[in-house]
């Protein structure tokens, strides 16, 4: 268990040098774009330094949800809300218990639910749990996950029960590379499996080392299509499973468990796989982030049926999508401030 959180947090840390490389070229990309424009900055007023860990999430508000971290306890660096102004609103802390301070213990993953609800999903000494808390940032309950399975990336249904996606246990002699994504009560009870398009070819491809699916010489249960995968709630009460794939494969889940649909998201340029996902109505934001230097970040919109509604270049930026929303547009963050600029 301690071996998977750190490896998460590896993966995290890895995600987080997206926000410094800032693409000095579009020569390898054919494609052209529009080019998102920022209409107004807001200075983050927060002092302190260190770097965060991507992505980032928003509510229905506008308000800001982002964790930095800074030396060696990064899974334990709480989250901090921030208003779109930039002033920070509350902050949502670790308990102070020997088990969620042990080492190997930390933070995997957080959510926003219904009426701006924050969720920490979290490794303990024993096992791992959904930590609620309330709006100021009080410890509201503790959700011990009757799990089979690690978990990486969860959402909560608006209607109380939970989406939880990760990878097999195995052994440490025959480690996993399955995908698991089932459905838990309220009370953190195991209640269905669901089974997704192509997630046993994701398997069979980390099986044999295929690098878009596991780290070269990784040795432990891992899929990076679920680590580095988003899971997000969406308006209409189902949740939105993205794999980091080419093209993305999405899924819209109930919250009985059911496969409402599914569908792929093909990027514009080729092999582009997505850092960030962020609904907002009956659309969905998805962010491409460059993997390497001269490559083009951009935002593509899609419906939440899949159809497409373009694609915007942000190079120039030298940041991140953080939110998406009827009422702020596209909400950029360089590290610094925060960067607003309309969409369709």
């Amino acid at each position: 268990m301690k071996r998977s959180a750190i490896r998460l947090a590896i993966i995290l840390t890895a995600a987080c040098s997206a926000m410094a490389q800032e693409p000095t070229s579009v020569a390898k990309n054919d494609f052209q774009m529009p080019r998102l424009k920022i209409a107004e900055a807001q200075e983050l007023h927060w002092a302190k330094e260190g770097s965060i860990f991507l992505p980032a999430k928003c509510d229905q508000e506008g308000n800001l949800y982002l964790r930095f971290y800074a030396g060696t306890k990064a899974l334990k660096a709480p989250l901090r809300k921030f208003s779109p102004q930039g002033n920070e609103i509350a902050t949502y802390s670790l308990p102070s218990d020997p088990s969620f301070q042990a080492k190997g213990a930390g933070v995997l993953d957080f959510s926003i639910g219904k009426n701006g609800r924050v969720f920490l999903l979290t490794v303990s000494e024993d096992g791992f749990y959904v930590l609620k808390y309330n709006n100021d940032g009080t410890l509201a309950s503790r959700i011990k996950l009757q799990t089979r399975f690690t978990p990486s990336r969860f959402q909560p249904f608006d209607s109380g029960e939970f989406l939880v996606t990760g990878v097999g246990r195995g052994t440490e002699a025959s480690p996993s590379h399955a995908i698991v994504t089932a459905i838990f009560t309220p009370d953190g009870s195991w209640t269905r499996r669901i089974e997704l398009p192509q997630e046993k070819a994701f398997e069979e491809a980390a099986d044999r080392g295929d690098a878009d699916f596991i780290e070269p010489g990784e040795i432990s249960a891992s899929n990076l299509a679920v680590e580095r995968g988003h899971v997000i709630g969406g308006a209409d009460g189902n949740v939105y499973v993205a794999r980091w794939t080419y093209p993305a494969k999405i899924a819209v889940i109930a919250p009985s468990g059911e496969v409402v649909r599914s569908f792929d998201v093909k990027p514009p340029l080729e092999r582009r796989k997505p850092d960030a996902l962020f609904t907002h109505g009956s659309r969905l934001a998805l962010e491409y982030s460059p993997a390497e230097p001269g490559q083009m970040p951009f935002i593509m919109l899609v419906g939440t049926d899949g159809q497409d509604y373009g694609a915007y270049d942000f190079s120039g930026a030298g940041s991140n999508l953080v939110c998406y929303g009827e009422q702020q547009g596209a909400t950029l963050f360089n590290g610094k401030s925060f960067l607003f600029a309309r969409l369709p």
